[in-house]
């Protein structure tokens, strides 16, 4: 018999080794960010640790869910990078902090989570950024920032990525 997703909920929130899996995901997404931030001189921007958290259990239920509805153990690195790319999306942990000097040359990452959440993306698909062409790249910050959000459209999006660029 098939779980319900209250059942997905409560092993997540109360089985230690599933907790401990989330807090080192999110450890290990907060110093992507921090390398990220610190690479773009993002002086203004912060990410979020509540939101972050929930993002990386979000994640977590959902790619819980699809291995149990297709029957299987593991999901591939394109899968993962898809689940996590939709859910840094939809949550948006990073946040632009009030800034009140309104000049000019004053630059906001207004696609800080969409960018952010490409190098994710592609470091679970193992291609370097830079090898992709930047029309590629403008494209999928473009669909990120103003497409609806799919899991299974990012996976065909993945798909040809990894075997176009890795």
């Amino acid at each position: 018999m098939a779980k319900k997703p209250h059942d997905w909920i409560n092993e997540w929130r109360h089985d230690p080794s599933k907790r401990l899996k989330i807090l080192r995901r999110k450890n290990t997404l907060t110093h992507k960010y921090n390398a990220f931030a610190e690479k773009h001189k993002w002086k203004k921007t912060e990410l979020n640790g509540q939101i972050l958290a929930n993002c990386v259990y979000s994640y977590y239920l959902e790619v819980q869910r699809h291995k149990e509805f297709h029957g299987i153990d593991n999901a591939d690195g394109i899968k993962k990078a898809a689940y996590l790319t939709k859910w840094l999306l939809k949550t948006r942990p990073i946040q632009v902090l009030n800034d009140n000097t309104r000049s000019e040359t004053a630059k906001y990452p207004l696609l800080a989570n969409e960018g952010f959440a490409l190098s994710v993306a592609l470091t679970f698909l193992d291609i370097k950024w830079n090898a992709v062409p930047n029309e590629v790249i403008t494209r999928l910050l473009y669909d990120f920032h103003y497409r609806p959000v799919v899991a299974e459209t990012l996976i065909t999006k993945f798909l040809l990525l990894k075997e176009t660029y890795s």
